[in-house]
């Protein structure tokens, strides 16, 4: 890890909001809240010095995935934010996800008094010079190789084998177009194939004590938005296919598995 806990680039001028909202166009699963458990928890450098949080929970028996990019890579400067054409610096999406979870997991373990910062919440670099996230070897899936690999990576031990509550979705989402053996995606997005799959998503954390998120943490207020967030979720789904092509209740086309062939319906890309 050439990059990570050696140079950083972060703001001081970061103005964070309140992000509990419920969003009526989110992708939504089978929505519920479970109590899950961190079983991996690493950090992947990219060719271009970009560093992502890799992390792998398990509610009622399923894997579910945290996989975010918290630090731009060497040509951007190795930055944790960005700056918006306003001129404000705000935090990368995956900054500030990831800060999220950590908060969310380690709970008061996550404040040290000696910090400047008016909150004093430790982000990931603090955990590293804290040494609670240490370099070692661990199995990691090569698709290259085609199966696990001992490879060298900070695994972030704090988080492994502690517990967090998930606010899980179930949506359908597009299949992309798969050109030359390869998905195609724009802009970080599928293309769409004119078929839908459905797929379970972690839409928020709330600790596993308190029923707090984040938000509520950092400000010190009582847990409220995890009974909104059951209230405008729980068992719910919602196409988040770009052509609002998802099978509908009782719809015979779907398939068992969720599948979905609509080519008579796309007029996409």
């Amino acid at each position: 890890m050439a990059s990570f806990g050696k140079k950083v680039n972060k703001s001081n001028k970061v103005k964070r909001g309140n992000r509990d909202v419920v969003k009526k166009d989110t992708v939504i699963l089978s929505s519920a809240i479970y109590t899950a458990k961190v079983n991996q928890a690493y950090i992947f450098e990219t060719k271009s010095g970009a560093n992502f949080a890799k992390i792998e929970l398990e509610a009622d028996g399923k894997r579910l995935f945290f996989n975010e990019c918290f630090q731009s890579g060497d040509e951007k400067g190795n930055k944790t934010f960005y700056t918006d054409k306003d001129g404000n610096d705000n935090d990368l999406p995956g900054y500030a996800l990831l800060n999220e979870v950590l908060a969310s997991v380690m709970g008061e373990d996550i404040l040290n008094s000696e910090l400047e910062d008016d909150v004093k919440i430790m982000d990931i670099f603090d955990l590293f010079a804290d040494e609670q996230v240490v370099v070692k070897s661990i199995p990691i899936y090569s698709f290259k190789d085609r199966k696990d690999i001992n490879t060298k990576v900070p695994v972030i031990e704090c988080l492994i084998g502690k517990e967090v509550k998930l606010g899980v979705l179930e949506a359908f989402v597009d299949i992309p177009q798969k050109v030359d053996g390869m998905y195609v995606y724009e802009n970080g997005n599928a293309v769409p194939s004119g078929k839908a799959k459905k797929v379970n998503i972690i839409d928020k954390f709330f600790n596993i004590d308190s029923g707090c998120t984040f938000s509520e943490f950092i400000e010190a207020k009582d847990a409220t938005f995890y009974k909104k967030w059951n209230e405008g979720y729980k068992d719910t789904v919602q196409d988040h296919t770009e052509n609002s092509i998802a099978p509908k209740p009782g719809d015979a086309t779907a398939t068992a598995d969720g599948t979905q062939s609509v080519d008579s319906l796309f007029k996409g890309k």
